[in-house]
């Protein structure tokens, strides 16, 4: 069959050199194709690094609470805008932890969430600190009745990202998430 084409297009120089830019063109085209799947392809997962180990410092309290850390910069820009949301420092009155999220970044319909399980006493304040952003202080009693709180990240500059709310309880708008 090749010899055939290759026939073909020997026989006709006019045709030949008509077909050259389309061959040409082709390649290329196949050439941009796979760099954007590669692209697309990979995500902030499988290039990051592996999760730190758990630290912990204190009297560790044993009971937890779920906390969704939800923001409205797409998982696929963390890198790109260098921002982190992971690890979560957790701190209270004598006591501190870093805990990674049980689910890793999870793309939602209008926000993205990290979910955590978090260390919480009975009463006080515990303030948790996501990766290089400003941490959110949580009310423990409060926390231990709903179970869970949701604290949103809004954007406030390049890279650098502020609390605008925060609800104890899981929001709809993470309900999928975790």
């Amino acid at each position: 069959m090749l010899r055939k084409a290759r026939d073909f297009f020997a026989s006709d120089r006019s045709l030949r050199e008509k077909a050259f830019p389309v061959w040409l063109a082709a390649v290329l085209v196949l050439i941009v194709v796979v760099a954007i799947q590669s692209t697309l392809s990979s995500s902030p997962e499988a290039t990051a690094p592996p999760p730190a180990s758990p630290t912990e410092s204190g009297q560790v309290p044993s009971k937890t609470a779920t906390v969704y850390l939800a923001t409205a910069l797409a998982c696929q820009f963390l890198d790109r805008e260098e921002v982190t949301f992971e690890p979560l420092l957790v701190e209270g009155a004598d006591f501190s932890a870093t805990v990674q999220p049980s689910t890793g970044c999870q793309e939602l319909s209008m926000w993205n969430s990290y979910v955590y399980e978090v260390p919480i006493p009975t009463n006080g304040k515990v303030t948790v600190t996501p990766g290089d952003q400003p941490g959110a202080e949580l009310d423990a009693a409060r926390l231990a009745d709903s179970g869970a709180a949701t604290v949103y990240y809004g954007r406030k500059g390049e890279g650098s990202y502020a609390v605008t709310t925060t609800e104890y309880k899981q929001t709809a708008d993470v309900r999928d998430a975790g």
